[in-house]
């Protein structure tokens, strides 16, 4: 079993995110789901496929911001909510309908997405103008669906970056994954960004405790790796990462911002407190 183990995780091996959360949390279930590779059987039933409508979502987002390239006075609401509806429509009427029954689910699905759009534009005015007032710049989407480290899928395969490594020697540990996008701006010369993560479900619960113990470590690792693998152009600085909850608040940082020191912009002393946490933490 030993030998096994090692094989199976061996130095190369390269950890998500959810990967370390799930250990962190139940290191029972993390044998059950990620050794023995267990998985409940689905019911036979109709029910609302939630990674597709992610998936979807997370698409037309991305295409969203690439038609409608943001100026310092924002995106217009309109043009937004109808850009949003018109590559909503296009993407759905892609989806195989086999029967009545599921093409009038697609348009349910529809309808209902289309009231995200006008929520989603409402969300962008107002982390727009909460990045002005924080930062005083502003901060532009950039990059998309930004994968580092070895594709969980070949689909994912974009381009190739290399994987963000936590611990030296023998305990150094991989870690790929793929960040929802980063936004990206200029304070007094220093390269700044944001960490995105789309949820198009609840929001997640985020807290101090749960960082330090490894049990949320997402966002904090997509920071690291977009920092130290100079994602975003070397010096960087993250200003914020936070979740963009589609379906309530829209975007929550789970930082404090960055200050104003002596040799210019500096993290924030939490900030670096937590990464010096798990530099050590997550090789443990």
């Amino acid at each position: 079993n030993v030998r096994y183990l090692e094989e199976r995780f061996s130095p190369q091996q390269e950890f998500s995110a959810t990967q370390l959360e799930g250990y962190a949390t139940c290191p029972f279930r993390f044998w059950v789901s990620d050794v023995l590779k267990l998985r409940e059987v689905e019911a036979p039933d109709q029910f609302t496929d939630f990674g597709r409508r992610g998936d979807i979502v997370h698409d037309i987002l991305r295409q969203l911001h690439s038609e409608l390239k943001p100026t310092p006075d924002a995106i217009p609401a309109a043009a937004a909510i109808e850009t949003f509806r018109k590559l909503l429509s296009d993407r759905l009427s892609q989806e195989l309908a086999g029967s009545d029954l599921l093409a009038a689910l697609i348009r349910i699905e529809q309808r209902f997405l289309e009231e995200w759009g006008h929520e989603y534009a409402d969300q962008w005015a107002n982390y727009h103008e909460t990045n002005r007032e924080s930062s005083g710049t502003f901060i532009q989407p950039t990059l998309f669906e930004v994968t580092f480290g070895t594709p969980h899928t070949s689909a994912t395969a974009v381009e190739s970056r290399p994987y963000l490594t936590l611990g030296s020697a023998q305990s150094e540990t991989r870690i790929r994954g793929r960040i929802d996008r980063i936004d990206v701006g200029e304070i007094s010369g220093q390269p700044v960004f944001n960490i995105i993560d789309y949820k198009t479900g609840r929001k997640p619960s985020t807290t101090a405790a749960q960082m330090t113990s490894g049990r949320s470590l997402q966002l904090v690792l997509y920071a690291l790796a977009t920092q130290r693998l100079n994602l975003v152009g070397s010096n960087s600085i993250p200003i914020q990462a936070g979740y963009w909850c589609l379906r309530e608040t829209g975007w929550t940082p789970i930082n404090k911002a960055p200050q104003v020191g002596a040799n210019g912009l500096e993290p924030h002393a939490d900030w670096l407190a937590l990464v010096d946490v798990l530099d050590e933490l997550v090789p443990r």
